[in-house]
């Protein structure tokens, strides 16, 4: 692809990077850019990481403490967040990604860490203690799973935007995904208690609203 050349759609960035050469090529392509931009900012410490690798591009170093061996990408972001928090730096940190599963994990984090967390959006840059109130927080990471992620499959016919309105609006909803999490392995009640959540806060099942 050349400058001159009409911007790719979406399926063609899906067909290249189905690619796994593309894929390693463009990292080795991001990674020589960055050290290029690090080399013109002496005072900002430029950390790249990809697969189970970290390097600091600004002295060339490896950063281990940061080097995660987990394949979920989003996970790697939080694990890298956790060790900057717990390094003592407390400055703004902004995540610049528009997955699903960073913005619900973003929402938890944000109300239970210190220091200033927010994420880029289309519209603009969002404090994540924003993205819902304080007791949703306590309940968006099971929540997330039980509506559907990239490990489980959601609800046919009802969105993650309907599920979350359902929960949220209900105390008792609320109340049995707080218990979700608690013990490994899931317990027999808890199993009970999902049960009870999908049929009544899903499906709006009549008779078990009155049964219960």
């Amino acid at each position: 692809m050349k400058s001159k050349d009409r911007f790719p759609a979406a399926k063609d960035f899906s067909n290249m990077f189905s690619n796994t050469t593309n894929k390693q090529r463009l990292q080795t392509f991001l990674k020589e850019e960055f050290a290029n931009l690090a080399q013109t900012k002496p005072a900002v410490n430029f950390v790249y990481s990809v697969r189970h690798t970290c390097w600091n591009l600004s002295s060339g170093d490896r950063c281990k403490e940061f080097e995660s061996h987990h394949i979920e990408v989003d996970i790697i972001i939080f694990f890298i967040y956790s060790h900057i928090r717990k390094s003592g730096i407390l400055d703004p940190i902004v995540i610049d990604a528009e997955d699903t599963d960073v913005v619900f994990l973003s929402a938890f984090v944000g109300h239970n860490t210190e220091g200033l967390l927010a994420i880029k959006q289309k519209k603009g840059i969002i404090n994540c203690r924003d993205l819902c109130p304080k007791d949703v927080a306590d309940i968006i990471v099971p929540l997330h799973i039980f509506s559907g992620c990239d490990t489980t499959s959601g609800f046919y016919g009802h969105g993650k935007k309907t599920v979350y309105d359902k929960v949220t609006k209900s105390q008792e909803a609320c109340s049995l995904l707080k218990q979700v999490g608690k013990q490994l392995p899931v317990t027999n009640e808890v199993i009970d208690h999902l049960a009870h959540l999908t049929i009544r806060y899903v499906y709006n099942d009549k008779s078990q609203q009155k049964s219960r």
